[in-house]
């Protein structure tokens, strides 16, 4: 039995996760409300058009602009948002995707290839002369007639007022710089200001258009305020119509995205919940470490009065060993003192020994001086006599009676 040809595998295509550069779904509920309004607001031109989609990133706005267009071409630098992009929109037939940098795309395009041309949250990711080139390139491409929709924060109020900062942001524009770099390559500016909002809305079903109103709020606190027709204020992104040809009787219909689930609101009451839990952790973590706090004031006031205690007897103890100190230098003075009594007894004991020896000595002597004189006597007086007869008879006749 033949076996059966393998089914051909389907590929899925990679998931990209949102890192702050590229929009993709999943992103956050205020980034999805700005990307796709403004790819629905563009759609209005899009009718039958040749399209260009310049950073064309997850592909999400170049396959809505399709299901109007005659064709859509998008570009992007990331090869993996554009291998996403071609598997997840390949059932598109009239969408192609490209990967190149905007330079490179727009100066390698046909001129006047496209009569629509979207770029939206690109040109505050590249330097201002990159900006130049861009621009200028979208003029290049634009076809007679053709419209470019082009979309920046207004810097102000994106970064200036919320002291933030879009690390993926190389160059921001204030209103006045975009419209002035705007006005360089195309004569004909159109802006149009694009902020998020809470509010309510009346329709029949069906509606694709409505009156815009208001909320003027004269009291925060009280909640009081009233509601006017239109619309007034800055918006916190810059959405501008550009073109060769002029504006002034282009309609431009103003763009409101109605999301009926409230899921803005209940993100942000959502949000308020964690936040309020997170302060309650805080708040618990701050009660528990007053507790800790409180209890390591006390333990260290037991131990300043212990240590107060310690030093007191430290300096009775340091008056006591100051007097032991004194009486050992004293006894030590003392006790070399009588060293050096010992040491003078022991030489005057030597020095007497050495008396007493030289005195024998010297008695050794005298005496037998004194015998060596009574001898030398005796013999001179024996020699004396001997020359004198008579006076040795006299002697012997004196000296016997006396023996």
């Amino acid at each position: 039995m033949p076996k059966a040809a393998p089914k051909s595998l389907e590929v899925v295509p990679e998931k990209l996760t949102f890192d702050g550069e590229r929009f993709v779904g999943g992103a956050g509920v205020e980034i999805t409300y700005d990307h796709w309004l403004r790819y629905s607001f563009a759609a209005q031109f899009a009718q039958g058009r040749r399209v260009l989609d310049v950073a064309s990133g997850e592909g999400y706005g170049a396959a809505h602009l399709a299901a109007r267009a005659h064709s859509v071409d998008g570009f992007d630098l990331e090869e993996r948002a554009v291998a996403h992009a071609r598997e997840k929109y390949r059932d598109v037939a009239n969408l192609t995707y490209h990967r190149s940098d905007a330079g490179a795309f727009l100066e390698k395009a046909a001129p006047g290839s496209y009569d629509l041309v979207t770029c939206f949250e690109f040109i505050e990711h590249v330097p201002e002369a990159e900006q130049h080139r861009a621009l200028a390139g979208i003029r290049r491409v634009l076809a007679p007639g053709g419209l470019a929709v082009i979309s920046t924060p207004d810097k102000q109020l994106y970064s200036d007022v919320t002291a933030s900062k879009n690390a993926f942001h190389v160059r921001e524009l204030y209103r006045d710089e975009f419209i002035a770099l705007l006005r360089e390559k195309f004569p004909h500016v159109r802006i149009l200001d694009q902020a998020l909002f809470t509010g309510s809305a009346l329709f029949e079903s069906g509606a694709t258009s409505a009156t815009l109103s208001q909320m003027v709020w004269t009291d925060l606190i009280k909640l009081q305020g009233s509601c006017r027709r239109g619309m007034q204020g800055n918006g916190k992104y810059l959405v501008a119509v550009v073109s060769a040809e002029p504006l002034d009787d282009l309609p431009l219909e103003s763009a409101v995205l109605v999301d009926l689930s409230r899921k803005l609101i209940g993100e942000e009451l959502y949000s308020k919940h964690l936040e309020v839990e997170r302060l309650k952790r805080v708040e618990a973590v701050f009660d528990s470490t007053q507790q800790k706090l409180e209890a390591s004031e006390q333990e260290l006031s037991r131990t300043r009065a212990e240590l107060q205690e310690v030093r007191s007897s430290l300096a009775q103890h340091e008056g006591i060993v100051d007097r032991v100190l004194a009486l050992l230098a004293q006894t030590s003075a003392e006790a070399a003192q009588a060293q050096r009594l010992k040491t003078e007894h022991i030489l005057l004991k030597q020095e007497l020994q050495h008396l007493r020896g030289a005195h024998g000595h010297e008695a050794e002597r005298r005496r037998f001086l004194e015998h060596m004189i009574t001898v030398k006597l005796a013999l001179r007086a024996k020699a004396l006599l001997d020359r004198t007869p008579l006076v040795k008879r006299v002697m012997k006749a004196v000296v016997k009676p006396l023996v």
